[in-house]
């Protein structure tokens, strides 16, 4: 079955934003970017436990400045454009006699990350950046312990 695949997102800037804190950020992010579901647990003489949920693709993101961007504040990010990819989900415990553990599923991509700027960006607080492109893939599921009297853990 193929994964998951999140929607895209598009935003421009075609007047003025003015920040005046820390922390502060003008951005596009995609939706997505979730955390699957986990694996059931299961109890009984020789249980498994169920496998953790496949993760999303991070969907495109689009920002666009046209205009203006001026932040005041430490640390704050002009403007930032990100995709993150979802993260797998953890593998379900298993309790029994002869039990194996869930395995936790892979993350997956983050897509497509584009940014034009046309416009102005300026910072002026310690640790500020300008302009903040990326695509993050999600991060793994753990994979579930088991307990018995022969027990095998799941896959990471």
């Amino acid at each position: 079955m193929a994964a998951a695949k999140a929607g895209s997102a598009t935003a421009t800037n075609a007047g003025t934003v003015t920040t005046k804190r820390q922390f502060p950020e003008w951005h596009a992010s995609p939706l997505g970017g979730v955390i699957a579901g986990n694996g059931g647990d299961s109890f009984g003489l020789a249980p498994g436990g169920g496998n953790g949920g496949a993760a999303t693709i991070g969907g495109a993101a689009t920002g666009t400045n046209n205009a203006s961007i001026t932040t005041h504040g430490d640390f704050a990010v002009g403007m930032v454009v990100q995709s993150v990819g979802g993260g797998g989900g953890n593998g379900g415990g298993a309790f029994g006699v002869f039990a194996g553990g869930g395995a936790g599923a892979d993350g997956n991509n983050g897509g497509l990350a584009t940014a034009t700027n046309t416009g102005a960006i300026a910072t002026s607080g310690a640790g500020s950046v300008g302009l903040l492109v990326e695509s993050v893939g999600g991060g793994g599921g753990n994979g579930a312990g088991a307990a018995g009297l022969v027990a095998i853990g799941g896959k990471a």
